[in-house]
């Protein structure tokens, strides 16, 4: 997807408009975090948050002007290494919500690192949502995830429907 055009579709999403960006996808992720003074923060915390920085993903809040995600997109171009949300909520309070599900138990009940924040994760895995899925990865904090879906390579938002009873994930 071509930059502007992203920035473009991107900016009526300010001021609710966040990302995660996906530090295993960009090792330079939290350098440029650093230099962009952009508020931000890693989404693991702890001793996790310290052994795993340069893979680690990071919660960023875009604000109302249009400068810090023009300064996001161009860095990135082309390359998708996370997703953006829409949240009228405190970044606290996005931050709590996308940290509930950084952990699963796989088919063997081993604990592993979910990467629903990787585009490619999100294009296949959010508008297969139940309902109880749907609470757990909006609950009434986020309003929608917005991705690049690699295998149209349109920006898409899903959102739940009204009844919360499935997601909805459409190109806008």
């Amino acid at each position: 997807m071509d930059t502007q055009d992203l920035i473009e579709k991107l900016r009526g999403k300010l001021p609710r408009l966040y990302a995660v960006i996906d530090g295993a996808r960009d090792p330079e992720a939290l350098a440029w975090l650093r230099a962009a003074g952009l508020p931000y923060q890693c989404l693991y915390a702890g001793q996790k948050a310290i052994e795993l920085a340069d893979e680690a993903p990071y919660l960023l809040h875009l604000g109302g002007e249009r400068a810090p995600l023009q300064a996001l997109c161009e860095h990135y171009g082309d390359e998708q290494t996370g997703i953006f949300l829409t949240s009228d909520r405190a970044f606290y309070d996005v931050r709590r919500q996308l940290r509930r599900f950084l952990l699963v138990k796989g088919p063997d009940d081993e604990t592993m690192y979910f990467r629903y924040y990787d585009p490619r994760i999100a294009s296949v895995f959010l508008p297969t949502l139940d309902e109880e899925q749907i609470q757990t990865m909006f609950g009434e904090v986020i309003s929608s995830y917005v991705y690049v879906d690699e295998s149209t390579e349109m920006l898409t938002e899903a959102q739940p429907v009204p009844d919360r009873t499935k997601v909805t994930a459409a190109p806008f």
